[in-house]
This record gives C-alpha cells, sequence and structure tokens, in this order.
C-alpha cells in the first residue's frame, strides 16, 4: 500500500508515504525509492532519500548506481544518503564528488568523509 501511495495524485500523501517508508521499508521498497531519487518534487525525492539513508547498508550500492548513472538532481540525493548512511564502501565514491562542480555535491562529500573519521584537507589551486 505505502509503495502505491508513492504514486498518488496527491502530493501530501506521497509525502505521508515516503515518510512512513523511512520507519518502516524494506528491500522491496528500494526500485521504488531509488527511482524517486531525481523526481521533480523535490519534497518526495529528499523523503526518498531520508528513506534509503534509514535502510542503511542494503541501499548503498544502489545508491552508489544512482551517484554514478542519475540524473544531477538524483546524484545529489544519493550523495546525501551515502553521507548520512556512513557505509566505507562509499569513500571511493565520495572523494570522487569532492572535484564536483556543485557546491551541494561537494559538501555532502565531505561531510561523509568527515562523518566516517576520513578528514581531508582539500586545496583547490
Amino acid at each position: 500500500l505505502l509503495l502505491k501511495s508513492l504514486q498518488d495524485a496527491d502530493a501530501s500523501v506521497r509525502y505521508c508515504a515516503a515518510l512512513a517508508l523511512r520507519h518502516k521499508s524494506g528491500p522491496t521498497a528500494l526500485p521504488a525509492l531509488i527511482a524517486l531519487l531525481g523526481n521533480p518534487d523535490h519534497m518526495l525525492a529528499h523523503l526518498a532519500s531520508d528513506a534509503l539513508a534509514a535502510m542503511g547498508s542494503p541501499a548503498v550500492s544502489a545508491l552508489l548506481d544512482a551517484l554514478q548513472h542519475g540524473s544531477q538532481p538524483a546524484r545529489l540525493e544519493a550523495i546525501r544518503a551515502l553521507a548520512t548512511i556512513g557505509d566505507r564502501r562509499a569513500i571511493p565514491a565520495l572523494f570522487s564528488a569532492l572535484d564536483e562542480a556543485s557546491a551541494l555535491m561537494e559538501f555532502w562529500a565531505a561531510e561523509g568523509l568527515e562523518r566516517m573519521g576520513v578528514g581531508t584537507v582539500y586545496f583547490q589551486p
């Protein structure tokens, strides 16, 4: 029912479903949540990212794929979730994102590395 509600015509129903999935989701919700990362409704994309972050390690592989192949908005939500999860498998991708043109991408990359205790000194010549 929650997964179906993510496609509801009413935005508030979609938001409530994504928020509920943050607190109770499993592997079956993973593809639907990943697909929402690039949704034009930024609130829904943000809530999907939060739900994926709450899912933790099981979401890391799909988030890394979204970071590599997704649209720019999807990549931003993916890196935010990866930074929140703090899984060490994301370290190479977070380091790569330090060179992004987007200040938000750089921020979340640095934040994720810092949360994992991989502090960096980064100089832009």
